[in-house]
């Protein structure tokens, strides 16, 4: 199991079924972690700090860093669908992806994709209907975007 500390000294940690527990330092702050589909963790990183973005670190401990799309955005959130990162900037009111996912690829930008949340969310509202689980297949269909 994969955690972020993000409370200074900054770090990426793993928990093994044993109890061991090893970390690694961040650059800065980390705060939300997913298992990409590369089997490397993806990171949202340092809201406020020059180093914001997403981040990836490998079962090795080698952590990569590529910026935020929207100077001040502060990424958090992250999840992968589609084989895809995707992620929200809470002060630019925006979502993100990253595609094709490749840990080390420092010089590929993101990009912002959407903006107006709040639009977007009414558009999805209306258009969409909510998660349910059926009684008779039992099979859960979530709604796009949830982790």
């Amino acid at each position: 199991m994969w955690f972020t500390d993000p409370i200074t000294p900054w770090e990426i940690g793993r928990i093994t079924p044993a109890g061991g527990v090893t970390e690694f330092p961040a650059p800065s702050g980390p705060w939300s972690i997913v298992k990409g589909p590369d089997l490397n963790m993806w990171f949202t990183e340092g809201g406020s700090s020059t180093e914001a973005g997403l981040g990836c670190i490998t079962p090795t401990g080698q952590i990569a860093l590529h910026p935020e799309p929207t100077t001040g955005g502060n990424p958090d959130g992250i999840t992968v669908q589609g084989g895809s990162i995707w992620f929200a900037e809470l002060n630019a009111d925006k979502l993100g992806r990253l595609s094709p996912v490749v840990c080390g690829a420092t010089s590929a930008p993101l990009a912002p994709i959407l903006s107006g949340l709040s639009e977007t969310a009414k558009t999805w509202r209306e258009g969409n209907a909510p998660a349910h689980v059926s009684r008779k297949s039992k099979k859960k269909t979530p709604p796009l975007g949830t982790t």
